[in-house]
């Protein structure tokens, strides 16, 4: 009796133990392929976010090496003094200062430092535009340059012009006034000024408008200019003649004067007689009727103006 209650009782724990083992080994050998529905049902993680790229290097990133210490300029920086655009003066003074050590050429022409690497360099100027070019030199040959641009405008010399608007004569004379010691020139003529800058010239006008440039330059190359406008309207020639009332002779002479220069013919009596050009004097010889003689004498000039004397004389025959 005891044996068969033995049995009984390892007969149904064999029976619980045999469940958990096959139930055991199920587990352990499904494949992943047999993973029951419910588990693919459940929610997937988010996808990972990129981390953003770190931003590419620009020059001053380029520039600054590994670490936090800045690049030093290599380049000779030298700072100058602003100039004026224009100025009268002969010469200007380039400043400035550069670093020590540094060496500065001006147009090529070493300026000296003192020990603050400040310099002042006279630049002597020509009348108009000037480049001024600063170069700079530093310890590793590294160069900068500047350019600079001054107008040199000298001051004017005070210049007065006395000229008539109108003329009737074709050679004027111009007078005017300037500064001592300057150079006028009146068109193209060179005019001498006195001690005290007193001048004239002389100018040869044609018919119409004429204009007149004068100029003044003083010894700084400063220039004054003065413009005149002159109308010559030639008038009629001078002409002065002496004719006698009465003649005894068949052939008598008829003299006179007339302009110098100017007259081209003169006619006595319709017979053209020799003129002096230097001084204008002229004669000329007709011959007489018995009775009363109408004696005529025309004078004409370059310019087409004439002027004529009429006298009559009388001839009586011996």
């Amino acid at each position: 009796m005891k044996i068969k209650n033995a049995l009984i009782i390892l007969m149904v724990l064999a029976a619980l133990l045999l469940p958990g083992c096959i139930q055991s080994e199920e587990t352990r050998i499904t494949p992943a392929a047999e993973t029951p529905a419910k588990e693919n049902n459940a929610p997937k993680p988010p996808p990972p976010v990129p981390k953003p790229s770190p931003p590419t290097p620009g020059p001053q990133a380029e520039a600054r090496p590994a670490g936090d210490a800045p690049v030093k300029d290599s380049r000779p920086v030298t700072v100058l003094s602003p100039l004026p655009d224009t100025v009268a003066a002969e010469t200007v003074e380039v400043k400035g200062k550069t670093r020590p050590g540094n060496r500065v050429f001006i147009n090529g022409q070493e300026v000296e430092q003192n020990a603050g690497g400040e310099f002042c360099f006279p630049f002597g100027l020509q009348v108009g535009k000037n480049e001024i070019k600063v170069v700079t030199l530093g310890k590793d040959k590294i160069e900068d340059s500047r350019t600079l641009t001054v107008e040199r405008r000298p001051v004017p010399p005070k210049l007065t012009v006395i000229s008539p608007d109108h003329s009737d004569i074709e050679n004027l004379t111009i007078s005017g006034q300037t500064e001592r010691g300057c150079i006028v020139y009146v068109n193209t003529s060179l005019a001498r000024p006195d001690r005290e800058g007193n001048f004239t010239s002389t100018v040869q006008l044609r018919e119409g408008v004429n204009n007149i440039k004068i100029t003044s330059t003083n010894r700084d190359g400063g220039t004054a200019t003065v413009q005149k406008t002159v109308t010559f309207t030639p008038s009629s020639p001078r002409l002065v003649a002496i004719i006698p009332e009465e003649s005894k002779t068949k052939q008598v002479t008829i003299s006179g004067i007339t302009d110098t220069d100017t007259v081209l013919v003169l006619y006595v009596n319709e017979v053209k007689t020799d003129i002096n050009l230097q001084n204008g004097v002229f004669s000329g010889t007709i011959t007489l009727e018995d009775g009363t003689n109408s004696v005529t004498v025309t004078a004409v000039n370059k310019w087409g103006k004439e002027s004529s004397l009429s006298r009559n004389i009388q001839y009586s025959a011996p």
